[in-house]
């Protein structure tokens, strides 16, 4: 990568909701040397973000102002005048394309929060060779989705590596509680997905380096009723994020032989109160399917959601939080030795949009300025969880919690 480039970071999108809760975190906590850009279509709405932003540290020097279209001229030029780009332009699938493409072939880092599972797959198949070429580090849905069952995942079998020194062979994962609402920009996306059907792909492998050399069985009971049992958690149920989460951690297993076994199996689902309050989730999500399969509901409903790039207002959003519990298992050679277990969870009090903008903002200053980036962080189509340790900190110092706990052999 050029060290000619004048910016660390440069935030796309940057006026958009999730863009600028991004933009209002790296200007409360990140390094106040930080030389960083906003960027966008819109001159006067840079210019009307950047100003909000004063009000938080006026000692802080504003950000660059970049206004480009899409085009492959200027985005390579974007992609050529910073370290790292962070994108919050969606429904990726429609927009982003040209801007990873920019970003991988110009050696500059990516990241973005996109859920959108099939573009990321394709992604995945266009540019990480090119990326591992150049020497860009590219890392998508790195949001809510799938950063905290990701990271999550990764915490469990680390700390079953360190304790035990074996590698974790399945993760259990439940979004054990959220409070929140969609943003503009989610329910974009989910529309988007709709149109373009054609594109999914429901290989929970289909982005990782290897895969098992059985496949993942699923009981008939739970194909159809969608609800599932789990020791140390309880009931869980059908999970919108379980698509993505699945493919993002199964890629991190793969690029991670130290601490996973090559037949690891990732499972997901929504904690539920009970069986059948499973079951309605399940069938209700379903029904919501089935019902946006029809293009005039798609159309109609822009009309009556946030617009792309608004969401719940400050005032509205006392008492939002998330949190996610999972159970990794590790099996023992040893002959009448159990299996090792342990429980972990992620917590974040607060907006879980707000969430996101940290992940953004704590994932690009681990690529604009860590000694390992290059090193022990290989470039290429990475995720979330390939920035360990040292992201991990970063997240817990910005106020998202990390636990894990052995439970009993």
């Amino acid at each position: 990568m050029s060290s000619t480039r004048d910016l660390e970071i440069v935030l796309l999108g940057a006026t958009g909701y999730t863009g600028r809760l991004c933009a209002e975190h790296i200007v409360k906590s990140l390094p106040t040397n930080l030389a960083w850009g906003i960027a966008g279509r819109s001159l006067g709405k840079l210019e009307a973000l950047a100003t909000k932003l004063q009000e938080h540290d006026k000692d802080r020097k504003a950000p660059e102002q970049l206004v480009l279209q899409f085009n492959e001229k200027e985005l390579t030029a974007l992609a050529c005048k910073t370290k790292v780009l962070i994108n919050c332009v969606g429904p990726y699938r429609k927009y982003s394309t040209p801007v990873v493409k920019a970003c991988a072939e110009n050696g500059t880092h990516y990241v973005d929060v996109t859920g959108e599972a099939p573009w990321v797959k394709d992604m995945v198949n266009k540019f990480h060779e090119t990326a591992k070429s150049t020497g860009a580090i590219l890392i998508s849905a790195n949001g809510i989705e799938s950063a905290p069952a990701d990271l999550l995942t990764y915490v469990m079998a680390k700390s079953i590596k360190d304790q035990f020194d074996v590698v974790t062979d399945e993760t259990t994962m439940s979004l054990y509680h959220i409070k929140g609402k969609f943003s503009g920009g989610t329910l974009s996306t989910i529309l988007d997905f709709f149109n373009n059907l054609e594109s999914s792909s429901s290989d929970p492998y289909c982005i990782s380096l290897s895969k098992p050399a059985q496949p993942r069985s699923v009981s008939i009971f739970r194909r159809i009723f969608g609800v599932h049992y789990v020791p140390d958690i309880g009931v869980g149920t059908t999970c919108v994020c379980e698509p993505c989460d699945t493919s993002i951690v199964h890629r991190t297993s793969s690029m991670m032989p130290q601490l996973f076994s090559p037949n690891f199996r990732f499972w997901e689902s929504m904690k539920t109160r009970n069986i059948f309050t499973g079951i309605a989730v399940h069938f209700t999500l379903i029904s919501v399917a089935i019902v946006l399969l029809f293009s005039p509901v798609r159309w109609l409903l822009p009309r009556y959601i946030y617009a792309p790039g608004e969401g719940a207002p400050e005032e509205s959003k006392a008492g939002f939080s998330i949190e996610y519990r999972g159970v990794a298992t590790a099996k023992q050679d040893k002959p009448g030795k159990k299996d090792i277990r342990v429980l972990g969870s992620f917590r974040y009090d607060g907006c879980p949009y707000t969430l996101t903008g940290i992940f953004l903002a704590e994932a690009a200053m681990v690529l604009a300025r860590s000694n390992r980036v290059g090193q022990e962080i290989k470039a290429g189509y990475l995720t979330p969880a390939s920035l360990e340790d040292e992201y991990i900190e970063k997240l817990e110092n910005a106020g998202a919690h990390f636990k894990t706990t052995v439970l009993e052999q």
